[in-house]
């Protein structure tokens, strides 16, 4: 099973607080775990660079790019788009998951 981690690399978004609970917690349990193939979208890293509206597009991109199974989705508040969700819901074959 092919599942993308959404979710925050580090915690409250700061990287000098070190990595998020998610990361710890779920991310890298995901990817110990057999027969699941994890990659991560760190939603702080990219909102942080890009802003939020170009960090919803990517995130649409990389799921139509990877395929995922899954998008398994870890958020703060509302990084995420009511449409972004809506859209990989409802056009392409992952399921979504927060």
């Amino acid at each position: 099973m092919k599942v993308l981690f959404c979710g925050l690399k580090y915690d409250y978004m700061k990287p000098e607080a070190g990595l998020s609970f998610e990361n710890l917690n779920f991310y890298k349990v995901l990817e110990k775990m057999e027969g699941v193939e994890a990659s991560a979208f760190w939603v702080d890293e990219t909102m942080q660079a890009v802003g939020r509206d170009e960090m919803n597009a990517q995130l649409i991109s990389k799921v139509e790019e990877t395929k995922p199974d899954l998008l398994f989705c870890f958020l703060l508040t509302e990084e995420l788009e009511k449409e972004t969700i809506e859209y990989i819901t409802r056009k392409t074959g992952t399921k979504t998951f927060n």
